[in-house]
């Protein structure tokens, strides 16, 4: 962006080309992490996505970004291995829906966003931008947040969860403003996703 210093600034000038060369400048000159790039990524895309909602610009130079892809782990050290493996069962094994499509969501939102248990009780639905393909973590200190990309199986999984999650007929489930629900509350806590593993929450 810095062909913009000391000229009159125009968001009509700030191409998809700008975009990916500050991407580049972060990640070349810079040298920052993926997880940093993809925060600095997410805030242009909400940035610029707002200016097209409100007409400032035609189009949304931004959309077509990529986000860094940042390395994810096999075995996560929040889970143990057994727990990966019970969990693995539970999802090929659960017959209600309901808690199939959220441990499914559940599952992809730890393995491939990297969420801990704690992360992913405290997930709001204004945090899953699926226009963007984003998902913003916030870790509840000092307003810190990260931003991660929503790769193509999370997507399809949190898109089939919440389509059941929408049409429940429960209030709670629907009138929550958290993204992942039990059968019983508007909001999973930490103690149930420890005390009951993925598919035995209820």
């Amino acid at each position: 962006m810095s062909r913009f210093r000391g000229a009159p600034f125009e968001l009509v000038a700030v191409t998809t080309i700008t975009i990916q060369d500050y991407r580049s400048y972060l990640m070349n000159t810079l040298e920052q992490k993926p997880a940093t790039i993809n925060k600095a990524l997410a805030t242009l895309k909400t940035f610029f996505g707002w200016a097209v909602e409100v007409g400032h610009i035609a189009a949304d130079p931004a959309s077509k970004v990529r986000m860094r892809r940042v390395q994810q782990v096999s075995s996560p050290k929040w889970m143990t291995d057994q727990e990966i493996n019970r969990l693995s069962y539970t999802l090929e094994t659960e017959k209600i829906d309901f808690k199939s499509a959220r441990d499914r969501a559940i599952f992809y939102t730890m393995f491939r966003a990297g969420l801990r248990v704690e992360e992913v009780c405290n997930l709001k639905l204004t945090h899953v931008d699926f226009r963007r393909e984003i998902v913003t973590v916030m870790d509840g200190k000092g307003g810190k947040f990260r931003v991660v990309p929503m790769y193509p199986e999370l997507k399809k999984s949190l898109k089939t969860w919440l389509a059941l999650r929408n049409a429940s007929e429960k209030p709670f489930h629907v009138e929550s403003d958290y993204l992942f629900v039990t059968e019983r509350s508007g909001k999973m806590t930490t103690r149930s996703r420890a005390l009951r593993p993925v598919g035995a929450i209820s």
